[in-house]
C-alpha cells in the first residue's frame, strides 16, 4: 500500500523542518511526500532545494502553486492531483507525530476495506507541552447539524465519527474527489465536503486516539478573528452543511445555525437574548453581523449553484 503524505505550506520556515523531521523518524517512512508551495515562496523553496539530501529518505517532492490569489484548497487539490498513492495523508506544516503515525494509519486502512477516512487528534502544543483533553465523544454530527466532541481532544477508544481535522486526516484515495473551490479561503470546513460525501457513500469514517499529531497553531495570513476570517468560516459553514448533510438534518440545521447557534456565530435568538440580558459587547455586534452576512451569502451562493451541482453529480453515476 503506497502512503502519500500532502503538506501545503506558505512562510513557515520555522515549522516546516520540523515537521519533516517528524515524517522521517517515522518507523514507516512516507512512500511520498508532496509539499504544496505557492511560487512566490522563494524561501521555502530554496530552503528545500538545498536541504533536498536531507528529505531523501521521505521521497520528498515540491508542488508550486503558479497564481497568487490561489487558496488552501487548490493547494489541497494539487497535492491530490500530484500523488500517486493509495491512502493520502493531509497533515499542517505546523505540525508533528510520533513515530508509530503512519504505520498505524496503514495498518488501519490494510486492515479494513470499508474504511474510507480516518482522523486523529490535533492536539495543541503550546510552551512545550501538549494540551491533552480527553473526550467521550469526538467529532459526532447531532441531529442539529452542530458537532459534538472537539478535534483538538482525545477519544477513549477508536469510534466512528463525522469530521476529522485536516491536520490529521487520512482518506483512500479511490473515495476522494477535488475539494470544493467555492468555499472561501478562511476556516475553510474542507474537511467535511469530504467526510459527509464519503460516509454517505457507504464508507466507514472513524478516530483513532493513537494516531495523534502535536500542532504549533502558527500565525494565519489572515488573523482568525478578522472580518475576512469570520465571515468565511460563516459562508463555508452554511454552503457546505445544507450542500451535504442527510436531507433530515439540514432543515434542523439551517433554523439552528440562524436562530440559535452557540459561540462567535451566534443565531439572531441567541444573540438577542444575550443582548437583551447585557452580555454582550460592542464588537460582538459587530461579529454578529459579519456572521450573518457570511450566512446569508452561503445560502444564498448554494441555492445559485444548486442545477450545476446536479449535473456534476449525474456525471459520476
Amino acid at each position: 500500500m503506497i502512503i502519500t503524505v500532502i503538506i501545503p505550506t506558505y512562510n513557515r520556515l520555522e515549522y516546516l523542518p520540523i515537521c519533516l523531521d517528524s515524517l522521517k523518524q517515522q518507523n514507516k517512512t512516507p512512500d511520498e511526500t508532496i509539499i504544496v508551495i505557492r511560487d512566490y515562496d522563494v524561501q521555502t523553496i530554496s530552503y528545500l532545494k538545498k536541504q533536498k539530501n536531507r528529505y531523501k529518505g521521505i521521497n520528498a517532492k515540491i508542488a508550486q502553486l503558479h497564481d497568487m490569489h490561489y487558496s488552501f484548497v487548490d493547494a489541497l487539490n494539487l497535492g491530490i492531483r500530484s500523488a500517486n498513492g493509495d491512502i493520502l495523508v493531509f497533515t499542517d506544516d505546523d505540525a508533528f507525530a510520533d513515530a508509530d503515525w503512519l504505520s498505524r494509519i496503514e495498518n488501519h486502512f490494510i486492515t479494513d476495506d470499508k474504511l474510507g477516512v480516518l482522523g486523529g487528534p490535533v492536539i495543541p502544543y503550546r510552551n512545550g507541552k501538549a494540551d491533552r483533553v480527553y473526550v467521550k465523544q469526538w467529532g459526532r454530527l447531532t441531529w442539529y447539524g452542530a458537532i459534538k466532541g472537539e478535534t483538538t481532544s482525545i477519544p477513549g477508544k477508536m469510534m466512528e465519527c463525522d469530521v476529522v481535522r485536516g491536520a490529521n486526516m487520512s482518506i483512500r484515495k479511490k473515495c476522494i474527489l477535488p475539494f470544493d473551490t467555492n468555499l472561501l479561503p478562511y476556516w475553510a470546513k474542507n474537511e467535511e465536503t469530504q467526510t459527509f460525501r464519503i460516509k454517505q457513500s457507504g464508507y466507514n469514517v472513524l478516530t483513532d486516539p493513537d494516531i495523534g499529531v502535536l500542532h504549533y497553531s502558527a500565525p494565519t495570513v489572515v488573523g482568525r478573528q478578522s472580518d475576512e476570517a469570520v465571515f468565511g468560516y460563516a459562508f463555508n459553514l452554511v454552503y457546505v452543511y445544507l450542500r451535504h448533510l442527510p436531507f433530515w438534518i439540514k432543515l434542523s440545521f439551517f433554523l439552528n445555525v440562524f436562530f440559535w447557534w452557540n459561540g462567535q456565530h451566534a443565531g439572531i435568538i441567541k444573540f438577542a437574548l444575550k443582548l437583551i440580558m447585557f452580555r454582550q459587547k460592542s464588537i460582538d455586534f459587530h461579529i454578529f453581523l459579519v456572521s450573518l452576512r457570511g450566512k446569508i451569502a452561503g445560502l444564498f451562493y448554494l441555492l445559485s449553484r444548486q442545477y450545476k451541482y446536479k449535473e456534476f453529480e449525474n456525471t459520476l453515476k
